[in-house]
């Protein structure tokens, strides 16, 4: 059986493809169009104990979301958490250089005051 690449991409699964829409936003008083760019969506299958799944729903119902809205904020968290410990010590570096003390050491009292 030959797969459509269109609907199952490269790797065989199952995914929405990227759209672009138009999305209009009217008041009393004016009206927004705005063009709108949708990520491609994948289907994922996760295996949890039954009771901590509902609880997991009755928080998310609770908080007025989704389990899926909730895990795919975890996602972006947990994906990015490695790439902004990266760019904090990069920050820090950068911060290190550009202090110019004339190899002098600062005592508490001095780097406190204001």
């Amino acid at each position: 059986m030959e797969v459509d690449p269109d609907l199952y991409g490269q790797t065989g699964c199952r995914q929405r493809k990227s759209l672009v829409t138009t999305r209009h936003s009217c008041t009393l008083f004016e009206c927004k169009t705005a063009q709108v760019r949708e990520l491609s969506v994948k289907n994922i299958t996760l295996s949890a104990d039954e009771n901590l799944i509902a609880a997991a729903r009755r928080r998310a119902v609770a908080e007025h979301t989704t389990l899926n809205a909730q895990f795919r904020l975890w996602l972006e968290n947990y994906a990015g958490r490695r790439q902004q410990a990266t760019e904090a010590m990069r920050v820090i570096h950068e911060l290190q250089s550009g202090v110019l003390t004339g190899g002098r050491k600062f005592t508490r009292d001095e780097m406190n005051e204001r």
